[in-house]
């Protein structure tokens, strides 16, 4: 089947839907990768990259989670968003009274908790699916 011809040449019904769906996953494919180039580009500005957030992310799913619930609250809230908005790093030491986890954990969670972070602040569809279902109240 040659994908060059256009609808109107076509007229098998199935053969129109085949194409049409071909073309949303070239653009789905498309706008993640876009959407990832942005996030890279979103990570310098933290000084982070992709490489260290595999080396860094939490193995075990539990700690992931309380990362990401941890993000989301970051992001939630005022002052925390505006500390990590204007300093690019987390508020530790204010953090410390108000999350369920120690300081070791979160200088450990970091790069992976800024990097949520990222993703929500962005709004990146794609990135956030990932998310989908962790850390809601």
């Amino acid at each position: 089947m040659d994908e060059s011809y256009d609808e109107d040449q076509m007229e098998n019904p199935m053969e129109i839907a085949k194409v049409r769906e071909q073309y949303q996953l070239e653009q789905e494919a498309w706008q993640r990768r876009q959407e990832i180039d942005d996030f890279k580009q979103k990570l310098k500005e933290y000084k982070l990259t992709l490489a260290e957030l595999v080396e860094v992310s939490p193995k075990h799913r539990d700690a992931r989670e309380s990362a990401i619930k941890i993000a989301r609250m970051l992001h939630r809230e005022p002052e925390f968003h505006d500390f990590v908005m204007k300093k690019r790093k987390l508020p530790i030491k204010e953090m410390v009274k108000v999350v369920d986890v120690s300081k070791k954990t979160l200088e450990r969670n970091r790069k992976y908790i800024l990097a949520i972070f990222i993703v929500l602040e962005n709004n990146y569809v794609y990135l956030q699916d990932y998310l989908k279902g962790v850390g809601h109240e």
